[in-house]
């Protein structure tokens, strides 16, 4: 449903970006669905660059509907946007191995994908599927998984959903939080940190650095 557009960037520290879809205001999103009432639901996914990428030069891809592949199954669609779901492979290519997909569910639908990942997760943005231990996950539940070659996922009976599927390899190296940077060092978050009010990072009307 909808109409979809993805973009993948890659940046040490941290880039100053924005997003202007169809000449409305900025908004921050990486994965884009027009909704029926002419809203846009975004959603983000994050991952953190392995130490010896951390000061890694800038690369920025942006992808169209028509460029992400899509698996049909009865009363379901998955459209893979990274990594390797079923044997169909996305667009977007990500510094350490990541899988993200979005799934479509009838109501009572059940389907059921070959995903191979260190760690997996789905994350409920429309209606209600089935969690572990007969648990029912809402808009906004995150559940996570172990390492596995497979992933069920079905929607309640009466309600259709809509499901993110992310997964990827376990974080190497420390994370170090510092405000919005996330490092591998104290020394290279102060550099980011650095680099930032610097304005090596670009710089956006009405941020004042």
């Amino acid at each position: 449903r909808g109409v979809w557009s993805t973009a993948t960037a890659k940046a040490s520290a941290i880039v100053l970006t924005q997003v202007t879809p169809n000449g409305s205001e900025p908004v921050a999103a990486c994965c884009m669905r027009s909704m029926p009432t002419g809203g846009r639901h975004g959603l983000q996914l994050w991952t953190s660059l392995p130490p010896s990428m951390k000061f890694a030069e800038t690369a920025y891809a942006s992808f169209r509907a028509a460029d992400i592949p899509e698996i049909r199954r009865p009363n379901a669609v998955i459209r893979v946007l990274a990594g390797k779901v079923d044997n169909v492979i996305g667009p977007m290519r990500n510094a350490t191995p990541t899988v993200f997909a979005y799934v479509r569910l009838e109501a009572g639908a059940e389907v059921d994908l070959a995903i191979e990942a260190d760690e997996l997760g789905v994350y409920v943005t429309e209606g209600q599927i089935e969690g572990k231990d007969g648990a029912k996950l809402t808009p906004a539940a995150l559940e996570t998984f172990g390492p596995g070659t497979r992933i069920t996922l079905m929607a309640t009976p009466n309600q259709s959903a809509g499901v993110a599927v992310l997964g990827g390899d376990r974080v190497k190296g420390e994370l170090v939080f510092a405000g919005p940077f996330v490092m591998d060092t104290p020394d290279h978050a102060a550099q980011a940190h650095r680099d930032f009010l610097g304005g090596k990072m670009g710089r956006l009307d009405g941020v004042p650095f």
